[in-house]
């Protein structure tokens, strides 16, 4: 999987984290999605997929190493873990 960071036509965050590699049919990068968790005030606890974005590619970029510290870290706590 080729990532990269490009602008596209959103006018919210338009800087989103692509996947290059996504296939042809897609018509070109498909943005990378993670899992999102929230409280709707009518519907309660909601979950939904939300692209990895920001206004700017500097906060996008900020984005990604925030969910790539994250990844370390659960990684860290699994081998610490398996190693009891």
């Amino acid at each position: 999987m080729r990532l990269a960071i490009q602008k596209l036509n959103y006018s919210r965050n338009p800087w989103r984290l692509v996947d290059l590699d996504s296939p042809a049919d897609y018509n070109g990068p498909q943005q990378v999605c993670v899992t999102a968790r929230f409280d709707h005030p009518t519907l309660g606890p909601t979950v939904i997929d939300e692209a990895v974005s920001g206004a700017t590619q500097r906060e996008c970029v900020e984005v990604v190493l925030g969910l790539l510290g994250r990844m370390i870290e659960l990684r860290q706590k699994e081998l610490a873990a398996n190693a009891i």
